[in-house]
């Protein structure tokens, strides 16, 4: 019910009460303020002279349970991971299991400890930052967005892409995250020194 909300509206009595705050409120749009910026004061280190540009790309996975990750002792799951040379970070905590907590907390100032929805939701994220200090970020998606995180900035939803061989039925193959990415990153100067979220289907190993 998370990615199909109409879903909610289908059972009887929960979409009587679902749907009455909506119809006490009407259908007025509801303006949303502009979010308020963070970490204004934000530089980029310059480049040494012929070196190569930077480049980080971030995947965004699903949370999973450390006593069950692989990496940590748990069930080996992912064994093509297991013989990778990774960093490991054994003592790492989501903000939440779902999407729509978990990321916005994820690239924003507060973290766990200190979390505060209506703040974060209220503000920009590092993404931002990032791109105001002069490091391009590019969301690339093949799931369900990047819930405000990337609002503003380049986005490319991929989830309804034709692409054969990686995608059909409706849906893809998270390998479509990597397609035309080399292009796009040599195509474009402010995104090779840029970061690229993934944010990929594969919901557990």
């Amino acid at each position: 019910m998370r990615n199909q909300r109409e879903v909610r509206y289908l059972a009887t009595p929960a979409n009587v009460l679902l749907g009455m705050p909506r119809a006490l409120r009407g259908d007025n749009p509801v303006q949303r303020a502009p979010k308020l910026p963070i970490g204004t004061d934000a530089k980029a280190t310059p480049r040494a002279p012929a070196s190569k540009p930077r480049l980080l790309v971030i995947v965004m996975g699903e949370t999973v349970r450390a006593q069950n990750w692989g990496l940590n002792g748990g069930r080996n799951t992912t064994p093509e991971l297991a013989q990778a040379p990774v960093i490991n970070f054994p003592d790492m905590h989501s903000c939440g299991t779902s999407t729509e907590v978990s990321l916005p907390c994820l690239f924003s100032p507060w973290g766990r400890h200190d979390y505060d929805e209506k703040k974060i939701r209220a503000h920009q994220s590092l993404l931002h930052v990032l791109n105001r200090a002069g490091i391009a970020p590019l969301w690339r998606d093949n799931q369900s967005g990047c819930k405000g995180v990337c609002e503003g900035l380049d986005f490319q939803s991929l989830s309804d892409a034709t692409t054969p061989g990686l995608c059909a039925d409706g849906r893809c193959m998270d390998e479509i995250l990597l397609q035309d990415l080399a292009t796009q990153v040599r195509a474009k100067p402010a995104l090779s020194a840029g970061i690229p979220p993934l944010h990929p289907d594969l919901r557990y190993p």
